[in-house]
């Protein structure tokens, strides 16, 4: 089934390179996964649920704004689900810690605005992720981060969770 996956990933992605082969690159933009947008209050517990079945747990007063004043009024969660090969590749993304390859399960990108202002966790709070079970990866998969030298689709680095703060949960 995962050679099948790669196989047709290689595909599409030969497609595109042999397509663009004649465009001149200034008119080529780069693909990137769809994001779903949410709407939601500061001052309220909110649940979201991305169409990849992603679920989203954020408690009231999570967000701050840089300076570190709180975020009161409307917040805009932007995300996106990437947990195909074919997603990861064509988005460009990667998969690597510490110059070892890691094979993933999915990625998300979860970014927060206020007023147009991006917007940062405060560090005594936590969003609780909740990815979705998939039959044909029975592998134990363990919690990466991408490191603070990460910007946009660009991740030079991927670095384990050390803070044991996934838990299983009840089925």
């Amino acid at each position: 089934m995962r050679l099948q996956i790669f196989k047709i990933s290689i595909c599409c992605l030969c497609t595109i390179i042999f397509i663009s082969c004649g465009q001149d690159n200034d008119d080529l933009t780069k693909i990137s996964s769809p994001k779903t947008s949410f709407t939601i209050s500061a001052n309220s517990d909110t649940t979201i649920f991305g169409k990849q079945g992603t679920r989203v747990f954020i408690e009231q007063g999570t967000f701050q704004f840089a300076d570190g004043s709180p975020v009161t009024g409307s917040i805009i969660i932007d995300l996106k689900e990437c947990y195909s090969m074919s997603d990861i590749i064509l988005a460009d993304l990667s998969t690597e810690s510490n110059g070892k390859l890691l094979e993933t399960g999915g990625m998300l990108n979860i970014t927060a605005t206020s007023g147009g202002k991006e917007i940062e966790i405060k560090s005594d709070k936590r969003m609780v992720v909740h990815f979705p079970k998939t039959n044909d990866s029975p592998k134990q998969m363990n919690l990466f981060f991408a490191d603070k030298s990460a910007t946009g689709n660009s991740v030079s680095n991927w670095t384990i969770d050390t803070v044991s703060l996934v838990k299983n949960t009840l089925k």
